[in-house]
């Protein structure tokens, strides 16, 4: 008898042990006073496939995640709201939390990166200092490219680094309503400044050395080659490049590989949380909102102003090669071509390109558009303004041009001063507004 006992007791114990390390986790259920919740949607899945189907013919916005739970990379798949899942997510303990965001094709998303280097291979360097560096050139890149002015505070920056190796997610929430149209845009991005970045270190050959001058303009310039890191496979730059595929599983916030002790954490001083409800747990709240700033394609669609697009090389160089015998030329008073005549919203985009160029001087407007109907591109000749983005200022005597390729919905400036000329310069693109 005492030994049934004894061997109950133990079992109790061994019972409330695994209670406490893992507690019975508690259901969500929205109550009618939290009008602002959404209801419950959590499906599970074995196939990402299904996982994603299903949040595309779903009612609501949801979103698809990925839990490793077994050996070799094992995953199922969770469809549910943002606000269901850190329902639960949250709930789970160190050990539990395995899980990655499914970037779904398609899907409006902000720019992001991963960022890794072997601290081994690499004992001299300083993760934060290149980190500094590394934000410093992509605020200068999105300004270069579409005019965009960010700090520090954009970039949500989450780290997971071990002694041997150096790990950072940073996610960039870019200002005036601006996200990536998907993924593969902002990939296309990220590989063109990483291109120019290695060009002009001299990492790899110089396919066109004018694209790369705008770098020694950066007053930070010297510091560059900070960013160099010795890999396995020779000399490179601490990003991640192929991060940017169809329905790219991203690590969360709070989870870590598995059989791996690093988890995502937070990392920036620069980070500061909307202000809580009354009643919420401070730190619980601190916690939801990372989690919800650092979701790659959590967009507020409503506040969504400019998705931004960039363009293939072989689509860059179509646009660049144009015929001027099937020209037409007109005046800009009437927007100078009927929409209707040619089946284009050419006064949608004039304005469009006014007030766009208003950002540099306020008396600057359209003299005239010249339009390209078999490779539908128009070419805007500007006066009142002579910002060149090559010189990132005006030009003293030079006038400027913006071409639009209307089936490509963008936009790039030319100029016609004669450096600039030589060099074949044009600016990166820019995307037309949704709504043209």
């Amino acid at each position: 008898v005492k030994t049934k006992r004894k061997y109950c007791f133990t079992k109790i114990e061994t019972q409330c042990k695994k209670f406490q390390s893992t507690p019975m986790v508690s259901m969500y259920k929205p109550r009618l006073c939290e009008f602002e919740l959404p209801a419950p949607t959590w499906k599970l899945f074995t196939k990402q496939n299904g996982a994603i189907e299903y949040a595309k013919c779903a009612n609501e916005r949801l979103f698809v995640f990925g839990n490793e739970f077994g050996d070799g990379g094992i995953r199922n798949f969770v469809a549910a709201t943002i606000e269901e899942f850190w329902f639960y997510y949250s709930q789970k303990s160190f050990g539990e939390r395995h899980f990655y965001e499914v970037i779904q094709e398609n899907a409006h998303c902000h720019l992001y990166f991963d960022i890794e280097f072997n601290k081994t291979m690499n004992p001299e360097k300083n993760g934060g200092n290149m980190i500094s560096i590394w934000i410093a050139y992509v605020c200068s890149c999105l300004l270069r490219s579409f005019c965009l002015k960010l700090t520090r505070k954009c970039f949500v920056e989450l780290e997971s680094s071990s002694d041997v190796k150096y790990s950072q997610h940073v996610v960039v929430h870019m200002p005036q309503g601006c996200v990536f149209k998907d993924n593969i845009h902002a990939g296309r991005f990220v590989k063109k400044i990483c291109r120019d970045l290695k060009e002009y270190l001299s990492l790899e050959p110089k396919t066109a050395p004018s694209d790369i001058l705008w770098i020694e303009e950066l007053e930070f310039r010297d510091k560059l080659q900070d960013l160099v890191v010795k890999t396995t496979n020779g000399n490179g730059i601490f990003i991640d490049e192929g991060v940017y595929t169809r329905n790219r599983n991203f690590r969360l916030f709070m989870s870590r590989k598995r059989n791996k002790n690093f988890e995502l954490k937070i990392s920036d001083k620069f980070f500061k949380p909307i202000q809580q409800k009354l009643g919420e747990n401070e730190n619980s709240f601190k916690l939801k909102q990372i989690f919800f700033v650092s979701i790659v394609t959590n967009v507020c669609e409503d506040k969504v102003v400019r998705f931004l697009e960039v363009p293939t090389e072989k689509d860059e160089k179509q646009a660049n090669n144009l015929s001027r015998n099937d020209a037409i030329v007109a005046p800009v008073t009437t927007y100078g071509l009927e929409s209707s005549e040619f089946g284009i919203p050419t006064k949608e985009i004039s304005e469009f390109i006014t007030n766009y160029i208003k950002r540099f001087n306020e008396k600057a407007r359209i003299r005239k558009l010249t339009y390209f109907p078999t490779t539908r591109v128009i070419n805007y000749d500007i006066t009142g303004t002579r910002f060149c983005h090559n010189i990132g200022r005006e030009h003293r005597n030079n006038n400027i041009m913006y071409v639009v390729d209307v089936t490509g919905r963008s936009c790039h400036q030319k100029c016609y001063d004669s450096d600039c000329r030589a060099i074949g310069y044009k600016s990166p693109s820019f995307s037309l507004p949704q709504e043209i």
